[in-house]
């Protein structure tokens, strides 16, 4: 069947029906699945309650969603630009999505996320939304992107520990993050367990405001050391083979605040600031 949410050799298994869905209660899943039987459906399915075509999606919650569709047979979900407060898996289906790849849950209003213990999911977007603390990741053995830009996290980033082992990419941009020296080093020591991180993103945290941009880029290139570190916030970066990673002091740390305190201020400080998120040392020193 054809779809506007049809992508190359992907097409969703929802079809609107030409008006609002708040909700996925029974009567309107039978309208969105065209009366089809979906509960005994073969693998991969993929579920797209996108709005980036249309305006027919206005869901806060996922409940009951595998009531409908066999959770089992799921590989791909779509919320984008929807309603949601909570993104609860367990409340969409309690035994959950065995072999579910990929969520997409961006430009919502989501502040709790539960979607622990799904071991095959590899990507997770949840940017542009209102989660305050870093959701537990356990049993994610398989993620290897993680999307949390433009949120308002702040805080350690110790429960990245979780998915360390594979992740490739990680987008922590346009947050709240603003690290004193302890809890630099600390998010140093997350990252460098990242061994196999190819892609990261932290632009746009007031910790870019104390800390200079080199040294961000020196810090978490030594930490990964012979990592596999491609880029950070889009920049080319190389692992330093050469060199000890080694934590920063309180007195380096307070030095470079007063540093950034005082640079001096031109004429092209009068460069427009990133649309979110506070100005990265870049620009400051622009």
């Amino acid at each position: 069947h054809s779809s506007p949410f049809t992508m190359p050799n992907k097409v969703s298994c929802i079809q609107p029906v030409g008006k609002i869905v708040w909700n996925l209660n029974p009567a309107i899943m039978r309208e969105l699945l065209k009366g089809h039987d979906m509960s005994k459906a073969s693998y991969p399915v993929y579920v797209y309650f996108d709005n980036e075509q249309n305006r027919w999606f206005c869901l806060e919650d996922l409940r009951g969603l595998g009531e409908y569709i066999n959770p089992n047979a799921i590989k791909e979900i779509r919320v984008n630009d929807n309603k949601l407060q909570t993104l609860d898996l367990q409340d969409a289906c309690p035994r959950g999505f065995a072999r579910l790849k990929r969520l997409y849950a961006s430009k919502n209003k989501i502040s709790r996320v539960n979607v622990v213990n799904h071991q095959k999911l590899e990507l997770l977007d949840l940017s542009n939304n209102q989660i305050a603390d870093l959701p537990q990741l356990e049993g994610l053995r398989a993620l290897t992107e993680l999307n949390l830009s433009n949120n308002v996290l702040s805080g350690s980033l110790e429960p990245l520990r979780e998915v360390a082992s594979s992740l490739l990419k990680l987008d922590l941009s346009h947050n709240l993050f603003d690290f004193t020296c302890a809890e630099f080093n600390g998010a140093m020591d997350v990252i460098g367990a990242m061994l196999h991180l190819t892609d990261l993103s932290m632009t746009g945290n007031s910790f870019y405001d104390r800390i200079p941009e080199e040294t961000i880029r020196n810090q978490v290139a030594l930490v990964l050391g012979r990592g596999k570190i491609k880029t950070l916030d889009g920049v080319p970066i190389k692992p330093i083979k050469k060199g000890v990673y080694t934590p920063l002091t309180e007195e380096q740390y307070a030095a470079m605040g007063t540093e950034m305190s005082q640079a001096p201020v031109g004429p092209a400080s009068t460069t427009q600031p990133q649309p979110q998120g506070p100005a990265t040392a870049a620009a400051l020193a622009a």
